[in-house]
């Protein structure tokens, strides 16, 4: 039986899915067992900060690049006749046989169907690649360069309380804050991505920079090299995966 995964932040359309395909994993998030399904359904449409995005695009390059056996189908509301396209409005009675029947694997030649709404690949370059402070990983970048001066400080014998009452440390605070706020502010998008459980690990950093900072915990420890370790596994894995660094950029707010 083959495992099919639904990737949608829309209640309606999981309560839909649940009630009539009960056997379909639905998430409003990428996990990593809707990876690991054999079919992957996506919506047409996703609303993000009130705008409408579609991420065909980096779910296709995605899978076109990592396992072409896996099968990507668009799920919308108008009626289209595009073989990996799937109507709400005339679902079939056994959705594993319609696939199965229908659907094209990228070792074939899957249709899908021209999507009006902004990519929002290019928004997920905004938000992340930058050499600016107001992308997660110039922020990143900085703080990984506020950490390290501290860490020059605490080597040469500086104790907490001592550090604590450094400007660096000041600074190192003011830059983690960004950080942290950059990643709220853009983790509806990451979300979205099927790199997210790589980029959710943020919040493993995070927690171990926060104790950090309100208690001295990890005292010694290179926090400098965590972060710098993050944008190297986890940050780059997608730049690079996309070539973000290689495409246009948008204009930067």
């Amino acid at each position: 039986m083959a495992r099919i995964a639904l990737l949608a932040p829309w209640p309606a359309v999981s309560q839909w899915f649940a009630k009539h395909y009960p056997e379909v994993i639905c998430s409003s998030y990428v996990t990593a067992d809707l990876l690991l399904a054999d079919v992957i359904l996506i919506t047409s449409l996703y609303e993000v900060e009130g705008h409408s995005y579609q991420v065909l695009n980096i779910w296709r390059e995605y899978l076109n690049g990592t396992d072409e056996e896996k099968k990507l189908v668009v799920v919308g509301w108008l009626d289209r006749r595009e073989n990996n396209y799937f109507y709400l409005g005339q679902p079939p009675q056994n959705l594993e046989a319609w696939i199965g029947q229908e659907v094209q694997d990228f070792w074939g030649e899957p249709e899908f169907p021209d999507l009006p709404d902004e990519d929002l690949l290019p928004l997920i370059e905004k938000r992340l690649l930058s050499h600016g402070l107001n992308t997660l990983q110039g922020m990143a970048i900085e703080l990984a360069q506020v950490l390290q001066g501290l860490e020059t400080l605490r080597d040469e014998g500086a104790g907490w309380f001592g550090l604590k009452s450094t400007p660096q440390f000041e600074e190192a605070i003011q830059c983690f804050k960004s950080w942290q706020h950059i990643w709220v502010k853009s983790e509806p998008f990451f979300a979205l991505l099927p790199f997210y459980p790589e980029l959710k690990t943020f919040r493993q950093v995070e927690e171990a920079l926060a104790g950090f900072f309100e208690e001295g915990k990890g005292w010694g420890e290179d926090f400098s090299s965590l972060v710098s370790q993050f944008i190297k596994k986890n940050i780059r894995k997608v730049t690079k995966f996309y070539d973000l660094d290689k495409r246009p950029q948008i204009p930067r707010k």
